[in-house]
């Protein structure tokens, strides 16, 4: 057997070589490409594990709903049907008293205790109705207050804005100004020392600065600013008025409602002693009639 020249191994060597380094390449490819996957994989994994943990949640609130619900109606059937009990076992005890009253209590005292009872219980009904119109006028000034405060705030947040843009617009004209006095001086400056790439970049800062500059004097926005600000500043004082104005009217409108709840609380937990009283009243005499003629 021939001895193979080292161009030969060399050129065997190179041809393994190239073998090899195409199969490393083509498993180092698949590697990656399987490692993309691998990583949108667990991407999606993650997005599933968030969705199952929203959709975990949205099926215990559901079945805690259910379970609510299914003790809610069974407490209210529950609760139905021992009223509707009450209602026929206690209505025929209250039918055969009202009988049995009718017969041993005379029909003028029944009829005085009525009187009685209806007067307490209109009284209690009357200052019921007057605490809730109250408590209604209340709360219309109070949304009516909270409506002027927001509306005194809107008003003088675009006051203070329009007046600091205002303001800001000298400083601004200021500012350009102060940007094109320093790149002409530093322009001028290369210049005189020869810096002349130096002083082009400047001149082209200079000519922009120069053009902020004009647009910064020939600006209207000034003008027009200052026009609004009459007609805002008005704006802002009548909120203010109206906002002082409406609040003012909530206090007296809460003692009011305080007073008016107070009667009605005092009329409702003083029923039963005004009822004792009445029954503690003497029965009236009966009219005797005309005498003997």
């Amino acid at each position: 057997m021939a001895n193979t020249s080292i161009a030969e191994q060399l050129a065997n060597l190179k041809e393994r070589r190239d073998k090899l380094g195409k199969s490393r390449k083509d498993k180092a490819g698949k590697i990656e490409a399987a490692a993309r996957d691998l990583e949108a994989d667990r991407q999606e994994l993650d997005d599933l594990d968030a969705q199952q943990r929203d959709l975990d949640a949205e099926v215990d609130a559901t079945a805690r709903l259910e379970t609510d619900l299914a003790g809610a109606a069974k407490a209210l059937t529950e609760v139905h049907d021992l009223g509707a009990a009450a209602v026929t076992k206690v209505g025929q005890e209250q039918a055969a008293l009202a009988a049995r009253l009718d017969q041993e209590l005379p029909a003028a005292r029944r009829d005085a205790l009525a009187a009685e009872l209806d007067k307490i219980d209109d009284a209690i009904a009357k200052a019921g109705g007057a605490a809730d119109g109250a408590e209604a006028k209340l709360a219309t000034a109070e949304q009516a207050a909270a409506d002027a405060r927001a509306a005194a705030d809107a008003a003088a947040a675009e006051h203070e804005d329009v007046l600091r843009r205002l303001v800001s617009l000298p400083q601004r004209a200021e500012a350009a100004r102060a940007r094109v006095d320093g790149l002409r001086t530093a322009v001028n400056t290369a210049v005189d020392a020869g810096r002349m790439a130096e002083a082009f970049v400047r001149n082209r800062d200079l000519k922009t600065a120069l053009t902020d500059l004009d647009a910064a004097v020939k600006d209207n926005e000034g003008d027009q600013l200052a026009e609004r600000l009459p007609k805002l500043w008005s704006d802002n004082l009548a909120a203010a008025g109206a906002l002082a104005s409406a609040v003012a009217d909530v206090e007296p409108l809460r003692e009011k409602a305080n007073a008016a709840r107070l009667k009605r609380d005092a009329l409702v937990a003083g029923r039963e002693e005004s009822i004792a009283k009445v029954l503690s009243k003497p029965p009236a005499e009966p009219d005797p009639g005309p005498g003997p003629a």
